[in-house]
Order: C-alpha cells, then sequence, then structure tokens
C-alpha cells in the first residue's frame, strides 16, 4: 500500500515539477553556450516573446482541463488584432476593450457546441477557427491594418515597461496568478477539475458540467483576445493571417506543463514553467542563428514526447480504477 502511495508521488512530483527541471537544465545549457543570452537586453526580449503564448497556454489550460481542446485561439488573435488596429484611432479604452468581444463570442460559441450540442470539441473549434478567420479576411479590404502611430497607450501594452520590467510580463504573471486562485480557491476551478476527471460523477454531484464548460471556453477566448492585443501592439499592424499554428504550440505548451489530455489533472504552475521553458527554445535557437526552425520543433517534440510518456501508465491506472467503480457502483448497474 505505502509503495503505491510512494510511486504516485514521485509521479506526481515529476509531472509538476518536470517542466521547472527542464526549465533550470536549458536556461543553464543556453547561458553557458552564449555569452549574450544572460544580458538583460536579452532576457527581457525573452519575457516579451512569451507573453503571447502564456496567455493563450492560460486560457487552454481551463479548456483541456475539462477534457476540451480549442484550435481556434490562432483565429481569435489575428480578428482581435483587427478590431483592435480598425479601432486604435478611437480611445484607448475602446481599442483595448472591444477586441474581446470577439474572444467572447467564439468561446461562448464553442461551448455551446460542445456542451449543448454535443459535438466533439476537436469538431467544433475546428469549424470555429475556420469561421473566424475567415470573416478576419472579410474585415480586411487590404493585407494588413496599421495601428495608429498617435495610439501611444495602446502601443505601450507590447512595448512599455515598469521599473525596467516589460509591460506584457506584467499583465501574465497577474494573469497566472488569477488563474491559479480561480482554479484552486473558486467553485467554478474546481468544478473544472471534477468535470475533467469525470463527467459523469461532476453531473450526479449537482454541478452544472454544461456551465462550466461554457465558462471554460470563454476564458480561453479572452486569453486569446489578449494575445491578439499583445501581439498587435508590438507589430503596430494587424494581419488576416495573424497567429497561425499558434494554438498548437500553446496546447503543446500546456501538455508539456503537466496538464493531462484527458482532463482533471494538472496545475497552472506548471503551465507557466511550460510557457517559459518555450520561450527560452525559442530564443536558444534565434540566438544560434544558423540552426534549422525544424530543429526547434523537434527539441519541442521530443520534450512533449517524454511527458506524454511518464502520463500514458498512470492514465491507464485511472482508466483501470474508473471501470472497477463502475461495476462496482450499484446506482450505474
Amino acid at each position: 500500500m505505502y509503495s503505491n502511495i510512494n510511486l504516485r508521488m514521485k509521479k506526481f512530483r515529476f509531472v509538476t515539477l518536470g517542466p521547472f527541471v527542464v526549465l533550470v537544465v536549458l536556461f543553464i545549457f543556453t547561458a553557458l553556450i552564449s555569452s549574450n543570452f544572460l544580458s538583460v537586453e536579452n532576457l527581457t526580449n525573452i519575457m516579451r516573446q512569451a507573453s503571447i503564448n502564456a496567455a493563450l497556454a492560460v486560457g487552454l489550460t481551463f479548456v483541456i482541463l475539462t477534457g476540451g481542446i480549442d484550435l481556434s485561439v490562432g483565429a481569435v488573435i489575428a480578428i482581435s488584432g483587427i478590431i483592435a488596429a480598425k479601432f486604435s484611432m478611437l480611445p484607448p479604452i475602446v481599442s483595448i476593450v472591444a477586441p474581446f468581444g470577439a474572444g467572447i463570442i467564439a468561446g461562448l460559441l464553442n461551448g455551446v457546441m460542445v456542451s449543448k450540442m454535443k459535438i466533439a470539441p476537436f469538431i467544433a473549434t475546428l469549424s470555429t477557427m475556420l469561421g473566424v478567420r475567415g470573416v478576419a479576411y472579410l474585415l480586411v479590404e487590404t493585407s494588413s491594418v496599421s495601428v495608429e502611430r498617435t495610439s501611444d497607450a495602446f502601443m505601450y501594452i507590447a512595448k512599455g515597461d515598469i521599473l525596467g520590467i516589460p509591460f506584457p510580463s506584467i499583465i501574465i504573471i497577474l494573469l497566472f496568478l488569477v488563474a491559479g486562485f480561480i482554479l484552486k480557491y473558486t467553485a467554478f476551478g474546481r468544478n473544472i477539475y471534477s468535470v475533467g476527471g469525470n463527467e459523469e460523477a461532476a453531473n450526479m454531484m449537482g454541478v452544472n458540467c454544461d456551465r462550466v464548460k461554457i465558462g471554460a471556453y470563454v476564458v480561453c477566448g479572452v486569453c486569446a483576445s489578449l494575445s491578439g492585443l499583445i501581439l498587435t501592439a508590438r507589430l503596430g499592424t494587424a494581419l488576416p493571417g495573424a497567429g497561425v499554428g499558434y494554438e498548437l504550440k500553446a496546447i503543446s505548451t500546456v501538455v508539456l506543463g503537466g496538464i493531462y489530455l484527458t482532463g482533471g489533472r494538472g496545475s497552472i504552475l506548471g503551465a507557466f514553467w511550460a510557457t517559459l521553458t518555450m520561450g527560452l527554445i525559442t530564443n536558444m535557437f534565434n540566438m544560434a542563428g544558423n540552426l534549422s526552425t525544424w530543429l526547434e520543433n523537434l527539441l519541442m517534440g521530443l520534450l512533449l514526447l517524454v511527458i506524454v510518456l511518464v502520463q500514458s501508465p498512470e492514465l491507464k491506472e485511472m482508466v483501470k480504477k474508473e471501470k472497477k467503480s463502475l461495476k462496482a457502483s450499484p446506482s450505474l448497474k
């Protein structure tokens, strides 16, 4: 009995602390091979670059913990950026707040299709991705929309800093803290774990699973809109093709952070470490210069493979236990 408990604790610690260990190892390795890595300018650049993927990772953490997936976040980035750029000549509050409407609508649409219409999350969010991307192209008469240069407050979102700390990084740290508080200390957060762990049991306990799923997708849409704002403010222009492939990198980040794709297991802290790890890998290859971007994808893929291999035995054990509990439950016979 005690040996089983110890084994589970070791697995839990590996999955939780694994992303942090990988981050530390990569940090030390990169610092040793590059003399410019520890410069303030480079570290600041890493923090700014990682902020876009970080916001997506927070949103996808909520969705994946429910056992779902969201492929539409890249398209939401594009349409949010276009809305922000088109409204950039208006007061900053308008250009900053308006794009979140797109994220909320996309999240509601995904949540309703998954929970109420019982469409598989992959198919539901894929259709939203295609539809939103199409709307983004329809909104743009030219290939891009430039942000008004007079909109200093809007540009500050990506290029500003407070006491030397990039403003996007401050936003992301606050976002992770709020997400961590919600998941650990609120009924909504606990219900997300319940729905992802065992939706049938959550229903029996009186949890409104449909409402929880819709809420998770709305949170994901809002986080995607935030990524769109940061990206547009950083580039100074919005593109209908922006965000292509970002959803895959964000999903990889969440999985690397030890969050189970089957739902119900994982920590927002792991996603935070994984976000920094992904940013560090990208920066490492950028500094190398002569290395192919395909090698970057290969390294990320290998890291994901290790995490999935670690998770697989525990997942099989969980499935066996669920089957036994279902057979033993008189109410379900």
